[in-house]
């Protein structure tokens, strides 16, 4: 999510162009400012307002995105769960080091965590 109005020379309906559905946009300014964006992608809120109403905005944006986050089988999820519990006793990792190792490797190589579970299960599976 991009706070826009908090950067003015950010553009919200190029990022909106720029980004589609990868993002969401809150653009907080006065009304005209709000008028000038053309996309009906980009949330508004009008100034004056109150942290009640930005953490509301927030959070619906938040639930929003949560929304169009594919969701995970009950394989993908049981790789998952494996991967972790073999990382955890062969490198002594909590189950939190784990999941976050392989959150991270598989954001950064741009594949699903279950993907990089299964190869971690048959690499380390090998090794025994």
């Amino acid at each position: 999510m991009i706070l826009a109005g908090a950067v003015p020379e950010l553009k919200p309906d190029e990022l909106q162009w720029d980004w589609g559905g990868r993002i969401h946009i809150l653009l907080i300014g006065k009304p005209d400012m709000l008028e000038a964006c053309e996309s009906r992608e980009v949330f508004r809120l009008a100034l004056p307002t109150t942290g009640q109403a930005v953490t509301g905005a927030v959070e619906m944006l938040t639930q929003l995105h949560q929304m169009r986050l594919p969701k995970r089988s009950a394989d993908d999820k049981s790789l998952v769960e494996q991967a972790k519990q073999l990382m955890m006793e062969k490198q002594r990792l909590s189950e939190e080091e784990a999941h976050k190792l392989l959150q991270q490797y598989a954001m950064n190589h741009g594949m699903k965590m279950a993907d990089y579970a299964a190869q971690i299960l048959r690499v380390l599976n090998k090794a025994d």
